[in-house]
């Protein structure tokens, strides 16, 4: 769930690729593709976990600083 998380916000926020954020894990693309979609689907499911990830990224835009991952 944290790769999928990561890789998520990546993209949300940053516009960070699912290759990117897989290459940095060291994992396949497919891999955080398949979390990532799950993700999506509880975020539209549970209100709760959805509201957690909102504070969440409320609490890094507060604190933003990009990192550029190679």
């Amino acid at each position: 769930m944290g790769r999928s998380l990561v890789a998520y916000l990546g993209r949300r926020w940053a516009g960070y690729s699912l290759r990117v954020v897989a290459d940095h894990f060291g994992r396949d693309p497919v891999v955080i593709s398949v979390g990532v979609k799950r993700l999506e689907e509880r975020l539209g499911a549970d209100r709760g976990f959805s509201q957690r990830v909102e504070i969440l990224e409320k609490n890094l835009i507060r604190n933003k600083k990009i990192i550029k991952v190679n």
